[in-house]
């Protein structure tokens, strides 16, 4: 953090260890008073579904890791806490209800993120559009209303899914890219790595012949994925967000209006 001026931490585990990640938690937020962390808690569905997915007891240990977490929120403003599940066929009908679940007990967001890659569990297949879209939906109204930028979000997803293309030019390799805990360095997840930081400096890596490859690839629109972190910062960095998140408000608006005066929709054909 001193050397690269870092002041936002995304921590993703699966809250097995209550114990373990509370004391880091404590420590991280003790040793960089400065910095903002975000502790992000697997959870794959009620007991049965993530227990299955998972291991036995895991949805227990995550619920009582979420309980002590907080409470640590409540004692300190530079902690949030939040749920992450991977919407695929095993577990998609139960998320809007998860949602639910996790706000009314934890007062905390059920972040979602559609399946991508080739998962461990060859069972495991992304859900039909129509499907998609009906998870997202429930999930986000327990939001009471959900942001504007999320909707957007969401429907861009939706799209790449549909079209099989770059809905917004990919910044991966730009503005994101991927370090493994072994070295490797990735443009982005689903493309091979371009080199392993314990054999080349960060920067002949990340300029090198085969991330310049990789990068121009990206850049002819010759790959595309619904990957959440590539999708959410390209979008960020798109020069029509502005005007789509005010199409999302005037879309609401008209929906909200319509749903008030029903004469007024009937007559608008």
């Amino acid at each position: 953090m001193q050397r690269s001026g870092t002041r936002v931490f995304g921590i993703p585990t699966n809250g097995f260890y209550p114990d373990v990640i509370c004391n880091m938690v404590s420590r991280i937020l003790s040793k960089c008073p400065d910095v903002t962390v975000n502790i992000q808690l697997s959870l794959d569905g009620f007991e049965s579904t993530h227990d299955s997915i998972r291991r036995q007891g895991a949805f227990t240990r995550t619920m009582h890791t979420a309980e002590r977490l907080k409470t640590m929120m409540n004692q300190s403003q530079n902690l949030s806490v939040c749920f992450n599940a991977t919407i695929h066929n095993e577990n998609y009908k139960e998320l809007p209800e998860l949602a639910k679940y996790v706000k009314n007990r934890f007062n905390m967001h059920l972040n979602c993120k559609i399946l991508t890659g080739i998962p461990h569990k060859q069972s495991l297949l992304v859900p039909s559009n129509v499907e998609l879209a009906r998870t997202l939906d429930g999930i986000y109204s327990s939001q009471h209303p959900s942001p504007l930028s999320l909707d957007v979000f969401c429907r861009f997803r939706l799209l790449v899914l549909q079209e099989h293309r770059q809905i917004v030019p990919c910044q991966a390799g730009t503005v994101v890219g991927v370090l493994l805990a072994n070295g490797n360095i990735h443009l982005c997840d689903n493309l091979p790595s371009v080199g392993n930081l314990r054999e080349a400096p960060f920067d002949a890596i990340w300029k090198g012949a085969m991330a310049i490859d990789q990068l121009n690839s990206i850049r002819k629109d010759e790959c595309n994925c619904n990957h959440d972190c590539f999708l959410g910062e390209s979008l960020t960095c798109y020069w029509k967000m502005p005007l789509l998140i005010v199409k999302e408000r005037f879309r609401r608006h008209l929906a909200t209006y319509f749903a008030a005066s029903p004469n007024v929709k009937e007559s608008f054909g």
